[in-house]
């Protein structure tokens, strides 16, 4: 209208916006608040803490939803219920070992569970050194003195670095690996110990990763929180994708992704190597 009477394109255009603008009731930013606030309160009720409201409209929008297994899918409270030692070795005498390769000042659920039940045996040594677990290594070891001088190794960890670490004929290595796939599978959290001797000479101060003797396994459980099954259910109502993000055996994974519902009880679990073959 405004080209017709003559006016220029800028002219044009302000007076657009201005129309525009016009047309938005002054109330809106205060009506959009208090809905805002509606949300805010709603979640609240579901024991929910939103910090700040504008996220109330961006959770509107979620299409998929990572969540980390231990600790948010289950309970985090691990409890041991498998002991498989290795031949002649005791069930006091596994214990031992892990408790060695454990620390109570970490609050890790696996170390509380490991030291809940094993003898108390560390009140008698030193502790020299520790190389805490990390995403690389997969394993924790100690290095202890004890009462009569000598050195004591202490390694637990994922089953296939600690297998990797020990002497072993093939055969028994299978059976070993196959008792490992076997609890897998079952949905416990497995895994190996190993220990080894040390001279002072021949310690260079590093962590010794070879010529361990195998110990045995230990298989913990960790329950599904209660109320995580409903809700995967309520996500897959509302188009939301739920991912499991886990450092577990992949077998572990899935049967915990199958209790939940995750995939409809068929899940698919792809492994950190594969994720980045699809990421290149």
């Amino acid at each position: 209208m405004r080209l017709r009477q003559g006016f220029g394109i800028v002219d044009a255009v302000l007076s657009a916006v201005t129309l525009a603008v016009a047309a938005l009731p002054e109330e809106f930013p205060v009506v959009f608040t208090f809905f805002l606030g509606v949300g805010v309160y709603r979640l609240a009720q579901r024991r929910a803490l939103v910090r700040r409201a504008v996220v109330v409209e961006n959770i509107g929008r979620v299409s998929c939803i990572c969540s980390d297994k231990t600790g948010t899918i289950t309970e985090g409270q691990l409890s041991l219920t498998h002991r498989y030692p290795h031949n002649d070795v005791s069930d006091e005498q596994l214990l031992s070992v892990a408790a060695f390769a454990s620390r109570s000042e970490t609050d890790d659920p696996l170390d509380l569970a490991i030291l809940h039940v094993a003898p108390p045996v560390l009140s008698h040594h030193s502790l020299l050194m520790t190389f805490p677990f990390t995403e690389n290594r997969k394993c924790e070891t100690a290095i202890w003195r004890k009462p009569d001088g000598a050195l004591t190794v202490a390694t637990k960890g994922a089953p296939e670095i600690i297998f990797a670490m020990c002497s072993f004929a093939e055969n028994e290595r299978i059976k070993w690996e196959t008792q490992v796939a076997e609890l897998a599978k079952a949905g416990h959290k497995v895994i190996a110990c190993a220990e080894r001797g040390l001279t002072d000479s021949a310690w260079a101060g590093g962590e010794p990763s070879r010529e361990f003797g195998f110990v045995g396994l230990l298989a913990f459980e960790d329950p599904v929180r209660e109320g995580v099954t409903e809700a995967i259910q309520n996500c897959r109502e509302g188009n939301i994708h739920v991912v499991m993000v886990t450092g577990d055996h992949p077998a572990t994974a899935e049967a915990t992704a199958r209790e939940i519902g995750l995939g409809q009880g068929n899940p698919k679990v792809i492994e950190a190597t594969q994720l980045d073959d699809l990421l290149q």
